[in-house]
């Protein structure tokens, strides 16, 4: 049961980040999800990202506070062509989430 349990969890933390939707974010987390996975992203979508990855790319300023509280979280976390969070933040413009990182 524990590890459907961290599958929902997981695939919670994935729709939330995607959404933007820290409240949820915070319960998937409080649910069992690894902020760490690199598991969490459909097909095609994954190459090593991270909700971190997510969160950056997407500007998810509320998200990205969420994240960054959880212990032992990877803010340095490489995805494919060696895109760190900072620098998909920084790519894409969002200063505040540069600024979080």
């Amino acid at each position: 049961m524990l590890e459907a349990d961290s599958v929902a969890a997981s695939a919670a933390l994935r729709d939330a980040v995607d959404a933007g939707d820290a409240a949820a974010v915070n319960t998937a987390i409080e649910n069992g999800a690894d902020v760490n996975s690199e598991e969490l992203w459909p097909e095609g979508r994954g190459n090593g990202e991270t909700a971190v990855h997510i969160a950056a790319a997407n500007g998810h300023v509320d998200v990205m506070a969420c994240l960054l509280a959880v212990p032992g979280v990877d803010v340095n976390g490489l995805a494919s062509e060696a895109w760190t969070p900072l620098a998909l933040a920084s790519h894409a413009g969002h200063d505040a989430v540069v600024r979080q990182l």
